[in-house]
């Protein structure tokens, strides 16, 4: 048995006794009514189903702290649906007395039905609407695995490019596909001339032609030639102007790259931004003697992280 299997039979557990200690349909017979108990089962189990799908999906990916949080959420995400389908279900019933809020709120003429029907219909469409969100979300993240999957077909590659030349799918599904490998030049070439989004978007695509990776190095916007700077299809000298960007996040993006050449590099030894220069006793590629000289930063947070390093390497 597999350890989502386990997790979901846990939730199954824990969920089944919260209903049971909640409902307690051993006492009076309209408790265990068919239409509540069915509601109930639909609500609570519709969420079991979903996010067991969604705990296997982020399992698969490695996301282990949101798997972790996962493992209470869905279970009292099926409680509250599940109490909620049923108290509905009590009320369309009839089994759920509302005479008190008959007489608050004014309606005294008002039948018990009406009454019934209008407060039930009421919780229906609260519930309708929230399963419907359920849905699109679930349907946005099938989407979004096949849209930055490398290895689809081609014939699901040019459905995603006639849905985003019509406008039928959503920017982020778009910014999605942009990085796929598969995506076409021409789709990368439209977009690399969009908004700040678009452009970053498309800078996440490792087939990305390397004159538009440089002609995006240049761009006015700090977040765009931040992106640029950690594309591998960056060349050095491109590289070494972004070492030299106003921005000090560019050129902390741009000393990450291998490919900066090492005078560049070594010439933000004396960035004037403490953290441009505690940014440099994380990479390998730094020398001793060029460590040394962090040792002695006037920065007292440099100093500390180049001395903890220089420990770590057995640098004196």
């Amino acid at each position: 048995m597999s350890d989502t299997a386990v997790i979901v039979l846990a939730w199954i557990g824990v969920v089944t006794l919260v209903f049971a200690l909640a409902i307690r349909p051993w006492g009076k017979p309209e408790r265990r009514a068919p239409l509540p108990l069915l509601l109930l089962v639909l609500g609570a189990g519709w969420v079991l189903v979903s996010g067991a799908a969604g705990y296997a999906e982020l399992i698969a990916q490695g996301l282990w702290t949101a798997a972790s949080v996962a493992i209470p959420f869905y279970p009292a995400k099926a409680v509250i649906y599940g109490l909620f389908g049923y108290v509905t279900g009590r009320v369309l019933a009839g089994t759920l007395q509302l005479h008190r809020l008959r007489t608050s709120v004014g309606y005294s003429a008002a039948s018990p039905g009406v009454i019934r029907a209008v407060v039930g219909g009421a919780l229906l469409a609260i519930a309708g609407y929230a399963v419907i969100g359920d849905v699109n979300t679930v349907r946005e993240a099938a989407i979004d695995r096949v849209a930055r999957n490398p290895h689809i077909s081609p014939e699901q590659a040019a459905r995603f490019v006639a849905e985003i030349e019509s406008g039928m799918l959503s920017p982020a599904l778009t910014h999605t596909f942009l990085g796929n490998p598969v995506c076409p030049p021409h789709l990368l070439e439209r977009f690399a001339g969009g908004a700040v989004n678009d452009k970053a978007a498309v800078l996440s695509n490792p087939n990305l032609a390397p004159d538009i990776v440089l002609r995006l190095a240049q761009d006015t916007n700090v977040l765009v030639r931040y992106y640029a700077a950690y594309h591998d299809r960056m060349t050095p000298d491109a590289l070494a102007r972004l070492a030299a960007d106003p921005d000090p996040e560019v050129r902390m993006a741009a000393l990450r790259n291998d490919k900066l050449p090492d005078d560049a590099f070594r010439t933000l030894l004396a960035d004037p931004v403490p953290r441009v220069r505690r940014a440099l006793v994380y990479e390998e590629r730094l020398a001793a003697d060029d460590l040394r000289v962090l040792l002695n930063d006037p920065d007292e947070t440099v100093r500390n992280e180049a001395r903890r390093i220089a420990d770590y390497r057995g640098i004196e």
